[in-house]
């Protein structure tokens, strides 16, 4: 599989702002503003060839119909379970909370009413 023109661009821009990065020494700051241009030239240069290569290796993988039915089927019978436990695990917390929430007010209430007693 042969890159795209415009994806060699982007290796050697990655790489050209790599290389001024290590001239750059980390904190030595030698190429001033030439160096934060480096940076970001490598961070949209890093963007932009992970986004190609995980487009890359997804057409791989769906790409003949056999494929796209296993995927299919591995999002309706296997995606469904650690989406039900996320689930609730999350109405569990919220009741906890709740439970929680209502101990503490009695509680407070509780020792409102012997400060009070303890006064008269």
């Amino acid at each position: 599989m042969a890159l795209r023109k415009s994806t060699k661009k982007w290796l050697v821009a990655f790489a050209i702002s790599v290389v001024l990065i290590a001239i750059n020494g980390g904190d030595a700051d030698r190429l001033g503003f030439l160096g934060v241009l480096a940076w970001l030239v490598a961070t949209t240069a890093l963007c932009v060839l992970a986004y190609r290569a995980v487009r890359a290796v997804f057409r791989l993988v769906v790409r003949r119909l056999t494929l796209r039915l296993a995927f299919s089927y591995f999002l309706i019978g296997i995606v469904p379970i650690p989406l039900l436990a996320l689930l609730l695990l999350s109405v569990g917390y919220l009741f906890s909370f709740q439970f929680v929430g209502g101990r503490l007010r009695r509680e407070i209430q509780a020792v409102a009413e012997e400060a009070t007693e303890g006064r008269r």
